[in-house]
């Protein structure tokens, strides 16, 4: 190959006077009939101009240009393309044996492939030697093509503009409300493959004290484990409105982490590779929702099977910036769990032969290419974060560069960003304390579910608050005292019925709210009581619903019991107990509704016992519905269990930390096992 002297800046600095802010070429003796044409991302004549957040604390924004080229030879014979040269930068490096085009034939060129393109071996310079990367903004774009044989280039000048997505900057696909303590999305601007060239790759990260890294595993997690990692399972919202253009929610995930063995060794299709029942296939996107936005679809894959709402699946529905749309997984074309994002214009049939590898499934993925940018979002340079942890254990406010309409920092090497989706300061807890022991009840049932962990009594109801006005009703309630601060935890399910949630101080007053909801035709489906310097609280979920229901308040175990007996016999089935020490004596706080069959209630002091009643009680066809533990006055644990008849799968786990406990009831949620109650011990 032919390696051509570069004519350097002086050409662009006199083509800038000469061509405005409009296209033109610079004619050549020497040089083909070719012509050049930009297809994306071009817009009312200009090329558009991604801006990435910078790769330094304090660095300004850089701007990343990353084109489509139309090549076209109107020449009488063939023609080969050896170099092509952006704003002076040669991005043809992986052009080896350079580029055909025959008489009257076009090609296309895009200077970000990143070591995707078949038959060239991947490189670890790939990624900066093809994607031009401007610390400035630059005015103007010229674009340069030798080819063998001819001395002088073809050349060719746009204006250029700053990209703004379709309806302004997007909103990031995961919220800061789902994040656990220290937890940060983490994603590069330089994802692999021609067709995907603005695509980010995110997952979730958290400091990692022991290994002194931003760490994807949970403490003492494994890597072949999909629910040890933090990104399984956190919920995913839209990033835009707009309405359903094509989803697939019923993709397998792999069996095996990591993958790629399998890959390698299997061909497409054959035995152990997932496939989708709907299409008969392995698709690379596993499980994904396309949602079209203006004249752009964007599109949110890998996600969990069976979490993609119902009503989310038929074409054309409507979308609504924020709102839920599935969860984190490890489905598709992905060697970990983590979500796959991308924008394209709006579907066509004239795309580029290039950009249809991925759209065989759907036509909503064969638009063109098209910068995505995220605004009310922080960003942080993951080696920036590393050492601040490391020297001073924070965090500086102003060290995050505020994303107005940025996409992640592009990847030369190492670099990659760490993000933050809210404009409030990121709090980062230096050695938190996650040591509490949590119970899971689970029981089989066909629903999404999602759970929220809050340190403040308003922003719990602000969260329910949320979650109500998209499809999902609180279920269950628990509350723990963990570093100085009283926590709320909430199980959330995927329905339309309204919940009212209510938080008063004293029995007697929450005795009375109980009284007006039934008056208006709900039913207490889930009660928590806590006590601190303030007095006894309650905390009650309530759902509309039908048939008897009884609240009742005892200050002895004796008479608790002798109420459960009494009940049981009129045809009521206790269905929530809650418990709370009070000057070193229990009270009990428990809820009864209409019922028949089998049903059982059974104090015992220690873990073990507990169990054994669990799997004896399970055996004789009765289900744990409901539990409470306490610390009597000898200072053993005691487990208070209701059970009632039940055929349906269930299961029940014991876990020390909060994150332990998420990393067992993600993974039996996948299974179809959901939590119905979760008991902390303190």
């Amino acid at each position: 190959m032919t390696h051509h002297t570069h004519p350097g800046a002086l050409a662009l600095g006199l083509a800038a006077g000469l061509c405005a802010l409009t296209a033109c070429g610079t004619p050549a003796e020497d040089a083909p009939d070719v012509a050049i044409s930009v297809l994306e991302p071009m817009e009312n004549g200009v090329v558009l101009l991604q801006q990435i957040a910078p790769n330094d604390v304090g660095g300004d924004p850089r701007w990343r240009i990353s084109l489509e080229l139309l090549i076209e030879n109107d020449g009488g014979a063939p023609v080969t393309l050896e170099e092509v040269y952006i704003n002076g930068v040669l991005v043809s490096d992986f052009l080896t044996g350079g580029l055909p085009i025959g008489a009257g034939d076009v090609q296309y060129f895009q200077n970000c492939r990143c070591g995707k393109v078949e038959g060239v071996p991947d490189r670890a310079d790939a990624h900066g030697s093809r994607v031009l990367i401007a610390d400035v903004y630059p005015p103007l774009v010229e674009v340069e093509l030798y080819f063998a044989g001819f001395e002088a280039p073809v050349r060719t000048f746009w204006g250029t503009g700053e990209h703004v997505n379709d309806g302004g900057p997007l909103q990031w696909p995961g919220h800061a409300a789902d994040l656990g303590r220290n937890e940060l999305w983490r994603a590069t601007s330089s994802h692999g493959s021609d067709h995907q060239v603005f695509a980010l790759d995110t997952d979730v990260r958290a400091w990692n004290p022991e290994a002194g890294v931003w760490d994807r595993l949970y403490p003492g997690g494994s890597a072949i484990l999909q629910e040890d990692h933090r990104a399984y399972g956190k919920p995913v919202y839209a990033m835009s409105d707009g309405e359903v253009c094509w989803a697939v929610d019923d993709h397998p995930e792999w069996a095996n982490l990591p993958q790629y063995g399998l890959k390698r060794s299997g061909a497409l299709g054959s035995a152990g590779w997932p496939v989708s029942p709907t299409y008969g296939g392995y698709l690379p996107g596993g499980n994904q929702i396309f949602v079209k936005a203006g004249d752009e679809v964007w599109v949110v894959a890998h996600l969990q099977p069976g979490s993609i709402p119902t009503e989310l699946m038929v074409p054309g529905a409507p979308v609504v910036e924020g709102q839920y749309l599935g969860k984190v997984g490890y489905s598709g074309d992905t060697d970990f769990p983590h979500t796959h994002i991308h924008v394209k214009t709006e579907p066509t049939d004239g795309a580029g032969a290039g950009h249809l590898e991925m759209a065989a499934y759907n036509f909503c993925d064969r638009g063109r290419f098209r910068p995505m940018s995220f605004a009310d979002m922080q960003h942080i340079p993951e080696a920036h974060a590393h050492d601040a942890i490391e020297e001073t254990g924070d965090l500086a406010p102003e060290d995050w560069f505020e994303m107005t309409n940025h996409s992640a920092q592009h990847r030369t090497g190492p670099e990659v960003g760490l993000m933050y989706p809210a404009t409030d300061a990121f709090v980062f807890e230096q050695d938190p304390v996650d040591e509490q022991r949590y119970i899971g009840v689970f029981n089989a049932r066909d629903t999404i579910d999602l759970r929220v962990r809050a340190t403040s009594w308003d922003a719990f109801t602000a969260r329910w608050n949320a979650l109500a006005g998209d499809r999902f009703q609180l279920t269950e309630v628990e509350t723990l005292f963990e570093d100085g601060q009283r926590v709320f935890l909430g199980t959330f399910e995927r329905g339309t019925t309204p919940t009212a949630l209510i938080g008063l101080t004293g029995f007697e007053a929450f005795a009375d709210a109980y009284e007006a909801q039934v008056r208006l035709g709900r039913r207490l489906i889930d009660v928590d009581a806590y006590f601190d310097g303030a007095g006894a609280h309650y905390i009650g979920v309530f759902a509309p619903g039908e048939g008897r229901q009884a609240l009742l308040g005892h200050s002895s175990q004796r008479a608790f019991f002798a109420d459960w007996a009494a009940l049981g016999r009129s045809g009521m089935r206790l269905v929530d107990i809650d418990i709370i020490t009070v000057d070193g004596a229990q009270r009990y706080v428990s809820v009864y509704r209409g019922g028949d069959g089998g049903h059982s209630l059974a104090g015992h002091r220690g873990w073990p016992r507990f169990v054994e009643h669990w799997v004896a009680s399970s055996e004789a066809g009765l289900r744990l519905i409901d539990l409470e533990t306490y610390l009597d006055a000898d200072g053993v644990r005691v487990y208070m269990s209701a059970f009632v008849e039940g055929d349906q799968r269930h299961a029940l786990i014991g876990a020390t930390g909060y994150t332990d406990f998420l990393r067992h009831v993600e993974r039996l949620s996948v299974d179809g096992l959901k939590l119905v109650d979760v008991v902390v011990e303190q």
